[in-house]
């Protein structure tokens, strides 16, 4: 029988490896679309206000809501009622459903206005009405996605998120090349990008149904009498999901602040007055500027996502494991569990954040051919607010999974609270401008991240410092330092991609040599684990 931390890094490895290929497929997409032979600048970042409007949502439906199911289904898996848990996921997709009509609906009617008063572009209004759909059916999505993760069983999830990223890279470039070859128009190059996310939404709902249904009708124990009533109210899908929906959405939130105190708040001339620092001169309108200042912004933030998404896989592999531990009382497992957890995090974090931050401008060149200050800087900072945010996100889920659900809350909701005061304030100051976006971000996550980890220590137990924050920094600076010397040999590709590789190498031989995971913590990750018991046959 497997262990339960077995368990875990087998359905985390397969979230990360799902994304991982996702943010790869994406970042085909992404890299390509913002040139000027598909969107351009300004293009991209009437791509990018859309998307950013959009995320919120997005994440809201294909992470926090599916967190709660998740939940909700390794709870009543644990005490084998398998008939109540399809009654209550039959009730909550149609709950579900009615949120995703009502949701898209008022993205719909707020767009028009912000767009028509000039808050927003006007052109960005293409690319929200063509993404809106996709909303709509996220919310059906999150049902599916989430019933599987309660079982531990992370395929689904990430096939279907395969699905939606090949379809966005092949129909969205497609469609966005024709579209610019025929109209010149970048605006609509924009929504034809964003209707090929739709479609492959739309393709990834129809594989997940199709699975769900199979899967349902195949483990109910018995045909369910239609006398036989709910024990899910929608008063109690609220109190389990909304906690859920509201941490998840801490990281994409940062983007749709940013569109409403950043972008909208500098204006032509401060912007001549800040591209002046970096001796850049754009021949474009004044009013274009923040949009082409937001489209670098968006570049960066890219990158800095990777993090957050990739560590949030590992929370999410861990929650039925770690809820069900919860449920049946086991104390001394739920602890166990959730320190290697938060060690798994920490290894990750760590290095990936202190490498953006070492080689901001060389990856900003090797991604985008944008390695300017500018570019280089908004990495930079963006490298500061992965390290907090790439813990916060997942240590939130972690947290959750034992009904801390209020409490994580409370605290992202007071970081929301930092970020717009810090980005009100500090984009009125040119000289930072744009820079107001990265920087609250970082006041933000460091406060969730220091509140989040006092909640850990208090009602799971001491964190492993040595072997959970202080061999992982060491060996981070070692390899960021080797990787940061092969690159000043020189700034080509070739010695960039070079460094990266050296830099992983260099990390994984320093952790294995400081001894930073014992001999039965490795044995529980799915590659090690195959290589100790091969060791044992022999």
């Amino acid at each position: 029988m497997k262990s339960s931390k077995k368990i875990m890094g087998e359905s985390s490895l397969i979230l990360i490896i799902s994304t991982a290929l996702v943010k790869i497929i994406g970042a085909c997409f992404k890299i390509p679309l913002a040139t000027d032979t598909f969107l351009g600048d300004i293009g991209f970042g009437y791509y990018s206000v859309a998307h950013d409007l959009y995320m919120p949502f997005y994440v809201l439906a294909i992470s926090g809501l599916p967190a709660a199911i998740a939940k909700m289904t390794a709870d009543y898996i644990s005490c084998k009622k398998q008939n109540e848990l399809k009654q209550n996921l039959l009730l909550s997709r149609r709950l579900f459903l009615i949120f995703g009509a009502v949701i898209s609906g008022i993205v719909t009617l707020c767009s028009i206005p912000l767009t028509l008063t000039d808050i927003l572009s006007k052109n960005t209004l293409y690319s929200v009405l063509a993404i809106v759909p996709s909303i709509f059916l996220c919310f059906l999505i999150s049902v599916y996605r989430g019933y599987f993760e309660g079982k531990s069983n992370m395929y689904p999830t990430a096939i279907s998120k395969i699905i939606e990223a090949v379809t966005k890279l092949v129909l969205g470039l497609i469609f966005a090349y024709i579209v610019m070859q025929k109209t010149n128009n970048p605006a609509f190059a924009s929504a034809s990008a964003m209707t090929a996310i739709t479609i492959g939404t739309l393709i990834s709902t129809f594989y997940l149904h199709i699975k769900f249904k199979n899967n349902l009708l195949k483990n109910t124990v018995s045909p369910l009498s239609k006398s036989h009533k709910s024990t899910l109210t929608l008063k109690t899908l609220l109190a389990l999901a909304l906690p859920f929906a509201m941490a998840s959405l801490s990281s994409s939130l940062i983007s749709f602040i940013d569109v409403f105190t950043v972008k909208t708040q500098i204006s032509g001339n401060g912007c001549l007055y800040f591209l002046s620092f970096f001796d850049i001169e754009k021949t474009i309108s004044l009013n274009e500027l923040s949009t082409f200042l937001y489209g670098i912004r968006s570049k960066a933030f890219t990158l800095y996502y990777l993090i957050p998404t990739i560590t949030m896989s590992i929370g999410i592999g861990a929650l039925p494991v770690i809820a069900k531990c919860y449920s049946q009382n086991d104390i001394k497992a739920v602890n166990s569990n959730s320190i290697y957890i938060l060690k798994l995090i920490n290894c990750i974090t760590i290095p990936a954040s202190f490498g953006l931050f070492t080689l901001s401008q060389s990856i900003m060149e090797l991604v985008y051919s944008s390695g300017d200050k500018l570019n280089s800087y908004m990495l930079c900072i963006y490298g500061v607010a992965a390290l907090f945010t790439g813990i916060a996100v997942p240590l939130t889920t972690v947290l959750q999974s034992i009904n801390l659900q209020k409490k994580c809350l409370i605290h992202i909701g007071i970081g929301f609270c930092i970020k717009i005061l810090s980005s009100i304030l500090f984009v009125k100051f040119t000289f930072i401008n744009i820079f107001a976006a990265p920087i609250s971000s970082v006041l933000c996550y460091l406060y969730i991240t220091i509140s989040l980890l006092i909640l850990f220590k208090k009602h799971i137990g001491t964190i492993d410092f040595i072997n959970s924050i202080l061999k992982p920094l060491i060996c981070s600076i070692l390899c960021c330092a080797a990787a940061y010397f092969i690159t000043e040999f020189s700034d080509s590709k070739i010695f960039t991609l070079l460094s990266i590789l050296c830099g992983v190498v260099i990390y994984l031989l320093t952790l294995i040599l400081f001894k930073t995971f014992s001999k039965s913590e490795l044995s529980q990750l799915p590659l090690f684990g195959k290589l100790f018991e091969q060791k044992r046959l022999k």
